[in-house]
């Protein structure tokens, strides 16, 4: 369990907010409103993570031609104000009416991930963080696996891969929309960061946390 304490209000609402944060380019923030006492829960709504793109130039050899050749290429990079921007509204908009508690997963390597998605993501575990811990928004970190085997454990042995992660969130939530801007599709980013909140409201996560007391 990782988190700093908010201690700035008291808060004796018996509703918590839990947000699930799936790091990555093409993660997401999801935010769910928990009652603690009578188990209830309500997804509020769902983000894609922040990105823009730039364009820059390399220079690269051309091993054939036996010359450095330069090129204007597009990257994606985390619009990091707009990630803080995310969490901040969320405390501004709860703060006085309901404790906020983070699931984040934790950026590791993946059997079918390159090195440089690899390293992207972690970079993206770490915004997420530094804007969690800004907040003192308390968070734990599941990992991968961790939080998939207690997702997934129940399902039909015939649904395997991202299929998984979006059939236990319209499950779950059958109301509402998944799919994405221009997507067929459930976006498994969407889905991801769904699954991950829910994970930390099962796991009660708001017992976890016991640093988070008024002061």
């Amino acid at each position: 369990m990782n988190g700093g304490v908010n201690g700035t209000m008291i808060c004796d609402s018996q509703d918590c907010l839990v947000i699930g944060i799936d790091p990555g380019f093409k993660g997401a923030v999801a935010t769910l409103l928990c009652d603690r006492d009578a188990n209830g829960v309500q997804l509020l709504n769902v983000v894609s993570c922040p990105t823009y793109t730039i364009k820059r130039k390399v220079t690269r050899m051309d091993r054939k031609a036996g010359v450095k050749k330069t090129k204007q290429i597009k990257q994606c990079v985390y619009a990091t104000s707009a990630m803080f921007t995310i969490l901040f509204d969320l405390c501004h908009e709860h703060i006085f009416t309901r404790a906020i508690y983070a699931v984040i997963e934790k950026a590791q390597p993946m059997a079918d991930q390159g090195v440089a998605s690899t390293f992207i993501t972690g970079v993206g575990f770490g915004y997420w963080e530094m804007a969690l811990i800004a907040l003192n928004i308390p968070y734990m970190i599941p990992t991968p696996a961790a939080w998939a085997r207690e997702a997934f454990m129940k399902l039909p042995d015939d649904i395997t891969g991202k299929d998984r992660t979006r059939y236990l969130a319209k499950q779950r939530f059958p109301d509402y929309n998944f799919v994405g801007y221009r997507r067929r599709l459930a976006d498994d980013g969407w889905c991801d960061a769904v699954n991950l909140a829910y994970y930390g409201y099962e796991q009660r996560i708001w017992d976890l946390c016991d640093e988070w007391v008024p002061s």
